[in-house]
């Protein structure tokens, strides 16, 4: 921090708001500052609307324990006020302004050199840095190339390894390469602690590490080094205004990276769907029973204090990208003559996560920690086959639907016919086959040719359309279409034009419903018979023979979801038209610019008549 000493100030400057946070739980800097970097301005743009958050440099927290859990020995370490270790140039101090009273209470004015914390930058230079220093750095210390590239999380560094001359070599190559980029390091912490007293480290404290994003979680994953172990630290909530928004506030406090605790939380994302199905709003209070088993939930999070979770996965050294490729080979030799059992439900602890525990059950819940007891035991006493239980029956049973009365829906035969077939040529094919074949069987007379003639076909068509004699009320959707049933049995359209010398399919149209198998089958034979025509001329085929109620709007949607008419309906590139040479698009005096065509010589016949004079 820098204190200006002129009074001036330049034409760009950006004073930042902040004020002191007071952390009582922190083990080493309890009163950090907080800078807000999005406060608007007189000209209502904020130094963080200006900046650029950059890329994502941050490793996942699961990746981050996924591998520390690797290690038989792990470490940790801080890097001491990391943001106060970068400097930011020169030119950029008069955006990092605050303003202080001094012991006289006269107000004076600050420059930042360093960089800041909440700006929307300020994660991804830090990041960065460290990256540049691995990349810079890193040939000269290869130890501690893992730890900053893998164990790297906000300004903490983790590392692990199987021996102790392995984790030495790596704490110190951290250690010289953290020292070349002036990031001192602070609270070194392991579950081998007198690796630090070899190495003349200060541990500097005792107690857990814990894992937790940017903001303080109400329920945070931590490493006893002591033990080696991982832990939750719960918190009570305390809150007592329950609403949809509180709630949904509640879960994301819940930090559980490597999905130790999956069984509990799924109960309280089960639990949230219950205030969807009552249609509140965001900020509604929520039914007294559905609160009390919400507190019932939130004091039973108070158990997860009593899991241990063991850090280290129990992984030898010799678990080589080697022993992998061996056991793969194995499976795939044995695949061929390999014999298959079922695993019933009752033995999968994946089962528990989709359903939901307690978080009493979950701390004694031996399948989810350690999976089927039979797995480790030869394979001659494994269960044969599970699948008739009846525990596993009562596991898989589902609550029956809040309406108890069952109503069997079964579609008609005609409409499922029509739903086999994707085409209508299709259906009137099989339904002229079928009509013959039953013509057959009593013995009527039927053509001898094997293929279906067009009389056939039209009698297919009739099948299809409606054929009830009902009188229709006057505000009947189809009252004005003056409908009438022929001597066929099949509705029609009525109208004018009874004298006219059209056709008679074109005179009297075949009346559809719009909802319905059959219209959807016309309409995709008129598209494709038009040639992917669009609405007006599909609409013009269709009414030679039908008349589909609302068809206008059914013809457009559907070509709307035609995948040859959606290509054709793309934007085509248009080739822009070059740029005229400088001789051609400016004046000039005449014939100072010339071309030429190189044709070669042309050779020319003259032709000339025996009685022409010479």
């Amino acid at each position: 921090m820098r204190r200006t000493h002129d009074n001036s100030e330049p034409s760009t400057t950006y004073y930042l708001p902040h004020q002191g946070v007071l952390r009582e739980d922190a083990l080493t800097t309890k009163l950090r500052v907080v800078f807000n970097g999005s406060n608007k301005t007189t000209s209502g743009i904020s130094l963080n609307d200006i900046l650029h958050a950059g890329g994502k440099l941050q490793v996942n927290a699961m990746d981050v324990l996924t591998w520390l859990r690797r290690h038989r020995i792990g470490f940790g370490t801080d890097i001491v006020k990391m943001f106060r270790q970068i400097n930011v140039h020169k030119d950029d101090w008069d955006l990092q302004r605050i303003l202080w009273l001094d012991e006289t209470h006269r107000l004076v004015t600050y420059q930042l050199t360093t960089l800041t914390y909440w700006q929307k930058c300020s994660p991804w230079l830090s990041l960065r840095v460290l990256q540049q220093l691995v990349n810079d750095e890193g040939q000269r210390f290869p130890a501690a190339v893992p730890p900053l590239t893998k164990g790297r999380y906000v300004d903490n560094i983790y590392g692990g390894a199987d021996s102790e001359e392995e984790i030495k070599e790596m704490i110190t190559h951290v250690q010289q390469i953290c020292h070349a980029g002036g990031f001192p390091l602070q609270k070194w912490t392991s579950n081998h602690p007198k690796i630090f007293q070899q190495l003349n480290l200060s541990t500097g404290t005792t107690g857990p590490v814990q894992f937790e994003e940017a903001i303080i979680k109400t329920l945070g994953l931590c490493w006893h080094p002591s033990t080696d172990s991982f832990h939750y630290k719960a918190k009570t909530f305390n809150s007592t205004n329950f609403t949809k928004r509180t709630l949904l506030s509640e879960i994301a406090q819940i930090f559980d990276p490597l999905g130790f605790i999956a069984p509990v939380i799924v109960r309280e994302k089960i639990l949230i769907q219950e205030p969807w199905l009552l249609k509140s709003t965001w900020d509604d209070q929520l039914p007294l029973e559905y609160v009390r088993r919400w507190k019932q939930f939130r004091d039973e999070l108070t158990q997860l204090d009593l899991l241990s979770i063991s850090r280290w996965l129990s992984l030898s050294p010799t678990i080589t990208n080697e022993f992998v490729h061996n056991r793969v080979t194995k499976i795939q030799e044995e695949l061929p003559t390999a014999v298959w059992r079922h695993v019933g439900g009752i033995y999968n602890p994946a089962d528990f996560a989709s359903r939901g525990i307690s978080p009493s059950q979950l701390n004694e819940h031996h399948l989810w920690w350690k999976g089927p007891e039979w797995l480790a035991k030869p394979p001659s006493v494994w269960p044969q086959n599970t699948t008739n239980t009846s525990t596993e029956v009562s596991l898989e049973e589902r609550p029956a639907s809040a309406h108890p009365v069952a109503v069997e829906v079964r579609q008609h035969p005609l409409a499922e016919f029509l739903n086999r077939y994707s085409t209508l040529s299709k259906v009137l094919q099989v339904a002229a086959t079928i009509t013959r074949a039953i013509q057959r069987f009593r013995r009527e007379p039927t053509p001898e040719t094997p293929v279906l003639t067009t009389g056939e076909l039209n009698e297919a068509r009739i099948v299809w359309n409606l054929n009830e004699n009902t009188q229709l009320p006057r505000q009947h959707a189809m009252a004005k279409l003056t409908p009438r049933i022929d001597d066929q049995g099949i509705l029609r359209l009525g109208g004018g034009l009874k004298n006219s010398l059209l056709d008679p399919d074109e005179i009297h149209q075949v009346i559809l419903p719009r909802k319905s198998r059959l219209p959807t089958l016309i309409i995709n034979e008129a598209h494709q018979k038009t040639l992917h025509g669009g609405a007006q001329l599909t609409m013009a085929y269709i009414r030679q023979r039908y008349w589909i109620v609302g068809g206008r709007k059914t013809v457009q949607a559907f070509i709307l979801r035609c995948s040859v008419c959606t290509r054709f309906r793309a934007t085509r590139a248009q080739q822009l038209m070059g740029q005229l040479p400088t001789p051609r698009a400016t004046p000039s005096r005449l014939f100072l610019h010339t071309g030429i065509d190189y044709a070669g010589p042309l050779p020319i016949l003259k032709w000339r008549p025996t009685n022409a004079q010479p």
